[in-house]
Formats: C-alpha cells, sequence, structure tokens
C-alpha cells in the first residue's frame, strides 16, 4: 500500500474508546509522530481512557487487535480475520522487529498503514496512561524489553554483541509474548477481548422461487394464524400479542416474496428495494453481553421462527410415519419408517435472463428416510447426533443430483 494514502476516519463510541478526530490528520505533522518501517500517511486518532471502576475493559492491545481485522481493517475493505500476535508485538510493546516478522503477513493482506497508524497510536501515549493501572504498567515493562533504535552502535548502547544479534531479539520477543500470554490469562474477565467482523452476504441480483401460488397460500396461512390470537387474549394477553407479530410478518414477506416471483415470472427486473429485502434476509452481529460477545441473528427469515434464537440452532428432525408389524409371511419384523431432515444444502442453478445465463446459489432442505429395525423409533437428538458427523444416504431419487 503507497505511503501516504489516505485512511477513512473512523467514528465509534465505546465505555473505554472515545474518538478525538474521526477526520485524520497527517502523523507526520503530530508532535508524537515517529517513523516507522512502512511508511507514513493519514490516520485517525483516538483515545483510550482507563477506568478504574469497570468490571470490563477495553485494553490498548484489545484494540489493537480489533483495528487490524475485518471489520475495520482497510476501511472494512480487507477481509483479514485473524490477527497475528506479532500486531500487538509490534504495535502496542513497541518491537520493530516484530514488524519484520510480520512482513508476509502484510503483504498478503496489504494492511500496513493500518498497522502504522495503531503504533502511532500507542507511541503518543505518556506516562500517566502507562501508570494508570496494573494492567497497563506490566504493558510497559514488557515493552521496555524492546530493542531500541540504536542497538547496532555499540559505544552509545554498551550491550554485548550477542544481545545485539537478530537471534536474541526473537528471543526478547518470545519473552514478550510469553509474558503478555500470563497477562491476558490472569486478566480473561477483566479485559474485553476483540472481535472480528461477520461478514455478510452481498446479493447484487436474486432468483426466487418461481411460485407465487405457494407464497400466497402461506400468506393466506398467516391470516388464518392471526385468528388464534384474539382466541387466547384473555388469557395470556402477552403471548396473543406475540403470535399476532408473528402472523403479521409471516405475511409480509411471504406476500412480498409473492409480489417478486410474480414479477420475475413477467420478465421485470426486481427493484432496489427489493433487492435490499433479499440481503436483509440474515444478518449476524455481536452483541456485548459484559463477559462475552455473542453472536445474535437478525433480519426477516429468523423471524419466521418464533423464536428467534431458534433461528441460528441445528435442528434437524425426524418423524416416524408408518410401521410395519410383519413381513408378507406373517413374521414379526416390527420395522419402523421415517422421514427427517438434515442441515441445509447450497444449490447452485443456472436460470436464463434476457441479459444472458447467470448461475445463482442459496440454501435448501435436505431431505432422507430411515427405517428402524426391531421397533426402534428415532428421537430428534438420536437423529441428530447420528448425522453430526456423517450425512447420511440420500433417497435413490435424488442421489445423482446431489455433489457430496
Amino acid at each position: 500500500m503507497p505511503a501516504g494514502r489516505p485512511i477513512r476516519g473512523k467514528v465509534w463510541h465505546n465505555r473505554d474508546i472515545k474518538v478525538v478526530s474521526g477526520a485524520g490528520y497527517r502523523a507526520e505533522d503530530a508532535a508524537f509522530a515517529r517513523k516507522t518501517p512502512f511508511g507514513r500517511g493519514w490516520y485517525t486518532y483516538c483515545e483510550i481512557h482507563a477506568y478504574s471502576g469497570e468490571s470490563v475493559r477495553h485494553e490498548v492491545d484489545s484494540h489493537v487487535f480489533s483495528n487490524l481485522v475485518f471489520d475495520r481493517v482497510g476501511g472494512g475493505e480487507i477481509r483479514r480475520m485473524m490477527p497475528d500476535p506479532l500486531d500487538v508485538a509490534f504495535a502496542a510493546l513497541d518491537n520493530d522487529q516484530a514488524g519484520e516478522l510480520l512482513a508476509d503477513e502484510i503483504r498478503g493482506y496489504d494492511y500496513a498503514p493500518d498497522l502504522h497508524m495503531m503504533r502511532v497510536l500507542v507511541d503518543q501515549y505518556g506516562d500517566d496512561f502507562w501508570g494508570a493501572n496494573l494492567y497497563n504498567l506490566w504493558l510497559s515493562s514488557i515493552r521496555a524489553l524492546s530493542p531500541v533504535a540504536n542497538i547496532a552502535d555499540t559505544e552509545s548502547n554498551g550491550l554485548p554483541s550477542t544481545v545485539r544479534t537478530e537471534a536474541w531479539g526473537r528471543r526478547v520477543l518470545n519473552a514478550q509474548l510469553g509474558s503478555w500470554s500470563q497477562l491476558r490469562h490472569d486478566t480473561l474477565l477483566y479485559a474485553k477481548q476483540s472481535y472480528s467482523g461477520w461478514p455478510v452476504c452481498e446479493f447484487p441480483d436474486a432468483y426466487v422461487d418461481p411460485y407465487p401460488g405457494f407464497f400466497a397460500c402461506v400468506a393466506a396461512f398467516a391470516e388464518k394464524g392471526k385468528g388464534l390470537a384474539g382466541l387466547i387474549e384473555a388469557e395470556d394477553s402477552f403471548l396473543a400479542t406475540r403470535v399476532d407479530d408473528y402472523f403479521t410478518i409471516l405475511s409480509a414477506v411471504a406476500t412480498t416474496l409473492r409480489e417478486m416471483a410474480e414479477q420475475q415470472l413477467e420478465r421485470i427486473p426486481f427493484s432496489e428495494e427489493q433487492l435490499a429485502f433479499i440481503n436483509d434476509a440474515v444478518v449476524m452481529s455481536g452483541e456485548d453481553m459484559v463477559c462475552a460477545m455473542v453472536d445474535v441473528p437478525s433480519g426477516w427469515y429468523t423471524q419466521l421462527f418464533f423464536e428467534v434464537a431458534d433461528s441460528s440452532k441445528y435442528d434437524p428432525v425426524i418423524a416416524d410415519v408408518h410401521t410395519q408389524p410383519a413381513d408378507a409371511a406373517g413374521n414379526e419384523v416390527g420395522r419402523v419408517l421415517h422421514v427427517a431432515t438434515g442441515k441445509p444444502r447450497m444449490m447452485v442453478v443456472t436460470i436464463e435472463t434476457d441479459t444472458g445465463p447467470y448461475a445463482y446459489l442459496g440454501p435448501v432442505f435436505s431431505y432422507f428416510e430411515e427405517v428402524g429395525e426391531d421397533w426402534k423409533r428415532y428421537t430428534d437428538e438420536e437423529w441428530a447426533a447420528r448425522i453430526s458427523n456423517a450425512t447420511p444416504p440420500d433417497v435413490p431419487w435424488l442421489s445423482d443430483l446431489v455433489v457430496r
């Protein structure tokens, strides 16, 4: 990434982060700026405050991690999902040798300006910050082990030749990260963990199952279901409201999909609002639960479950639908026919459009059949455990369409 590339300023608020300037400024114009191996550019400046009274804090090393992974690194354009502890060594522990060891990672993800930004941010903190609490004091202690700029100058630093070697530098780096590991271990409930963003799909086009009649029937089903709310209103008004809300959403979604299916059959392109609707099907976002970040599903698809939390659960089902007590000769066999579902499958289909063939990809049902012997009737839990590690055989009439 060329030096001087503009880095988009970000504004966010956290209990421990205060953005001082979201627009950014030239780092070389700042009093605390310093040259790093990655050149100079435009950088945002934020101040991390240490609050002794909070049970969970976003520490400076976590702040480094958070800003060097998706969806902050590179303005959200770089899919770097996992940070490297060397990021902390370079940016938070002031170890230049860690930056050199990150060369391949930097070339692979092109995040040098972001790493430099974190180094500049941490380097500007003074004694008040590093002495604010025991956590910062320990970081500053292991930070003091980092090789100084004049390490090669024997006359000025008095260090023996062995201590000035590259190998010794890696030995020091190993000690710094080992001590940092212990610090993080002992503050698991105190230092807030960093999280990468959750990438979501962006659908520039969509294909809806071309069955408007099906969606019309689902909408009618929903309207009928709304009548249940009135039947239980007197006994449980809260539940009645939830039932009414659920079927209202189901009706609205089915109606939208019916309109899109009809429009599709008439070869009318989808509007921006309709594509936005498709893109809003499922959204996963992190929710701060104080001691941990929990992935929470949202979007209209999740609201098609009465309990939204169930939308992200692994929930295959199996049902016994017929029992065969004996064979044709009258001998007891106790065979039980089951029908079942498994994990969703991804389907790829090519559709001819007015602008040529398009390939579409989306999740579809998995369907299985199972016969229990000796009167065996499977429960959902038994079935889920059985198929968790191995997919059962497909029904014969579908096997040639399935790629395993």
